[in-house]
């Protein structure tokens, strides 16, 4: 039984060293194949965080936006009920004719 089982491990044969370097070879490619993926990888996120840097700040900028018009349309609805409110219920009219008499200057 021991004869048999040392001459199948002779029998074994090595690989040639072609087949080794060919090996070292794919792995080295694939290690530098899969660094450069990374880095592309990394440079797209890069990119579209920035995108969203700016998405951010255009938003920010439309809220500030928005607060403003809020404040606009809240002044123009009070203007409106004071109007309303005059011509209601004070009975006042305006006058159908304005004539400026001077020019004042406020400093």
């Amino acid at each position: 039984m021991s004869n048999s089982s040392t001459v199948q491990a002779e029998k074994k044969q090595q690989a040639p060293p072609w087949f080794w370097w060919a090996s070292w070879v794919c792995v080295l490619g694939g290690i530098i194949v899969m660094g450069f993926l990374i880095i592309y990888q990394i440079d797209e996120r890069l990119s579209l965080y920035n995108q969203i840097l700016e998405l951010r700040v255009q938003q920010d900028d439309a809220l500030e936006e928005l607060e403003s018009l809020k404040i606009e349309r809240g002044s123009e609805r009070s203007y409106e009920r004071v109007v309303d409110i005059a011509v209601n219920e004070l009975h006042m009219q305006f006058p159908d004719k304005v004539e400026v008499t001077s020019s004042e200057t406020i400093e």
